[in-house]
């Protein structure tokens, strides 16, 4: 059943927001250190990917990264700056069923996501401050995301490393560009062969539209 027609007042303000997340895009864009997008061949390649029960699933004409079940996943990422650091992660606010996961950077513990309705019918960013010691001196670290057992790292949409200074300006109003009106939106998974993990070893892998950012548990809103 087709939505009902803007008014001109409500395409006028839509218009307006548009312009808006246009801009606050492009000024994330431009701070941005390094980023992934999930589920295509070039980032997977360029990040060196490394998973373990992990898969790619097709959602909302997004792609995202998820792991089942104690499996993980891993992308390699460029920080190379002496100034404070935030990993942004983009996920879909819309989840029913409570997802608990844990984030990693070179395999040490960052913090735990909590995935349950975090903003019903739209993507939304979660920024995690990074420890000043997690970057100083590196020119690239390793994010990983872990799933726990008989639970989901359920799904990750984009991965970006941003100065700590540019998320979070002027955009906590912003709205999604991607919407959708039902959490029944169908979900094509993409099955892959596990890559073993071993202590030591280099690991990681595959930054969309940043839509609403929600600070981690590090930096309170």
């Amino acid at each position: 059943m087709a939505g009902s027609p803007l008014s001109a007042d409500e395409w006028q303000r839509r218009q307006g927001e548009i312009r808006a997340e246009l801009i606050e895009r492009m000024r994330q864009d431009a701070a941005a250190l390094d980023q992934v997008t999930p589920g295509y061949q070039q980032p997977k390649v360029e990040h060196a990917l490394r998973a373990e029960r992990s898969e790619i699933e097709d959602f909302a004409d997004r792609r995202c990264r998820l792991a089942r079940g104690g499996g993980w996943f891993s992308y390699e990422m460029a920080v190379n700056t002496e100034e404070p650091v935030a990993l942004v992660v983009t996920y879909w606010g819309g989840v029913w069923h409570e997802r608990r996961f844990d984030l990693l950077v070179d395999d040490q513990p960052l913090t735990s996501q909590r995935l349950l309705t975090n903003r019903p019918g739209d993507f939304f960013n979660q920024v995690y401050d990074l420890p000043a010691k997690s970057t100083k001196g590196k020119a690239r670290i390793t994010v990983r995301f872990r799933s726990r057992p008989s639970d989901i790292a359920d799904g990750v949409f984009g991965v970006k490393l941003m100065l700590a200074s540019a998320p979070g300006q002027n955009v906590s109003t912003q709205r999604s560009f991607i919407r959708t009106t039902s959490n029944q939106t169908p979900r094509t998974i993409h099955h892959e062969p596990p890559a073993k993990w071993r202590p030591g070893e280099s690991h990681g892998g595959d930054g969309s539209p940043l839509p609403t950012i929600v600070r981690g548990p590090s930096r309170p809103v």
